[in-house]
């Protein structure tokens, strides 16, 4: 398995998660959203990260898109790193 982020296993529990696969099956695209209020204390919070490239040296340039109720719409560009866990 591999992870594509590091957080706290209580964040990522309390998240929904959807990829998108290309054709080949590497992840071009990370959906996520708290499906219950205050599950992360964040009411409506969801977002996604778009990877712009393939992975390279298990490193890829992408963007990072999040979003809360009440809150500003936010971007930003990431560098993303993927190891194996074990």
């Amino acid at each position: 398995m591999t992870n594509l982020f590091d957080t706290s296993p209580d964040l990522a529990a309390s998240l929904r998660f959807d990829a998108v696969l290309d054709a080949d099956g590497t992840l071009r695209l990370l959906d996520f959203a708290a499906p219950t209020a205050g599950a992360v204390q964040l009411e409506g919070l969801r977002g996604s990260l778009a990877l712009h490239e393939g992975w390279r040296e298990d490193r890829a340039l992408g963007s990072l898109f999040h979003a809360a109720t009440g809150s500003l719409t936010e971007v930003a560009p990431v560098q993303c790193r993927r190891f194996e866990q074990e």
